[in-house]
């Protein structure tokens, strides 16, 4: 049987719509951006920046919330800004904490947990490396 997993789809609403305050050439992220975290079974998110072929998600997880097996249609980095994160790809657990980055190609079925023993506040940066794609 296929794979019936269908790509995880970030919809404006849900994730606010691209921020216009950042017209800068050069632009500095950190964990400070990030939406505070929410009582509910999944992570707050929040767009950041949509860059040059690249766009800049954040999500907040409170130990024990869990964003279930998804794809992405585009090869994202997944990166720890703070606290500690479960990245898990087919049957291998990967710790994410601060300064670890992990590369996974377009549509890789993945899911992120947060610990019940992590830090209240625990951050990731999705990068979407949309380079190429179609709008």
């Amino acid at each position: 049987m296929g794979d019936k997993t269908q790509p995880f789809l970030l919809r404006p609403e849900s994730i606010g719509n691209d921020p216009d305050s950042f017209d800068a050439a050069a632009v500095l992220l950190d964990a400070s951006l990030a939406p505070d975290a929410r009582e509910a079974r999944g992570p707050a998110v929040k767009r950041i920046l949509n860059g040059h072929a690249a766009e800049f998600i954040m999500m907040t997880y409170a130990p024990g919330q869990v964003l279930t097996q998804h794809k992405a249609a585009h090869p994202v980095t997944i990166q720890c800004l703070e606290g500690q994160l479960n990245l898990t790809v087919d049957d291998t657990i990967y710790e994410l904490v601060p300064g670890r980055v992990a590369h996974l190609k377009a549509m890789t079925v993945h899911q992120v947990a947060c610990p019940d023993d992590a830090p209240a506040r625990n951050v990731l940066l999705l990068t979407m490396l949309t380079a190429g794609a179609s709008s």
